[in-house]
């Protein structure tokens, strides 16, 4: 938000999803978190451009005082390191920028993201939809660091590991892991390419399941995540209009 000039706070910009656990952050941890998501550096200072805010669900008053007190919101210290937040999850979090680095904010932070994901998109690796049912479904070997633990013999063995398709449900909705194993801040950027016809038969293990028709879907919606990391960003969504 930022104030103009007939005293009315304005919202602007592209809403942000931030993860912020009242539990483990202070209100110090929570401006330090808002302050790399929009790429601030060092030299830009030490203070924050904005004032961090708690407001109620609609954002249009402060969530701890009452209606009567008309306060746009308490601030949160950037200074203050106690723990746990007192906070909910029916409180918004709201940011009141300095005029100075409302532009920066604005649209600066959201051009660069996206210039950089133009260029990314060209570098990438691109897999079908289908190529990942067929890598989850691919037999795998377990051995060394990996070995399976046999009931039988009591020791752990090499052995081979499949994964299959038992039940098909009538909507299916596909997460794609988006982070390696090694961290769950850095994001994978691999292209999938959705169809919008997808047969699952060749993936179904159960030889109960004999009805092909449930094994076909057509694509309704996808969900897209922007951002660096899997802590922030922002969707968007594209959902067919029947």
């Amino acid at each position: 938000r930022q104030l103009e000039e007939t005293s009315k706070w304005i919202g602007f910009g592209v809403p942000r999803v931030l993860v912020v656990n009242p539990v483990l952050m202070s209100p110090s941890d929570v401006y330090k978190i808002l302050w790399e998501s929009f790429g601030f550096s060092e030299s830009d200072g030490e203070r924050a451009p904005f004032v961090v805010r708690v407001m109620n669900q609609t954002a249009s008053r402060c969530a701890y005082c009452e209606i009567s007190a008309k306060c746009h919101g308490c601030s949160l210290d950037p200074s203050d390191k106690k723990i746990p937040l007192q906070l909910s999850d029916r409180f918004l979090l709201c940011l009141d920028w300095t005029p100075e680095y409302k532009h920066k904010a604005e649209f600066e932070s959201d051009e660069n993201e996206q210039k950089e994901e133009i260029v990314q998109q060209e570098e990438i690796e691109k897999y079908t939809l289908e190529e990942c049912f067929h890598l989850f479904c691919k037999e795998e070997d377990l051995s060394e660091e990996n070995h399976w633990y046999c009931n039988v013999c009591k020791e752990f063995v090499g052995a081979t590991k499949k994964m299959g398709i038992w039940r098909l449900p009538k909507i299916m909705i596909v997460q794609l892991k988006r982070f390696p194993k090694s961290t769950l801040r850095e994001k994978l950027r691999s292209l999938i390419l959705f169809p919008f016809f997808l047969d699952l038969s060749p993936f179904v293990a159960n030889p109960l399941f004999s009805s092909p028709s449930q094994c076909h879907y057509d694509l309704y919606a996808v969900l897209n995540h922007h951002g660096e990391s899997t802590n922030v960003g922002h969707y968007t969504a594209f959902v067919e209009n029947e």
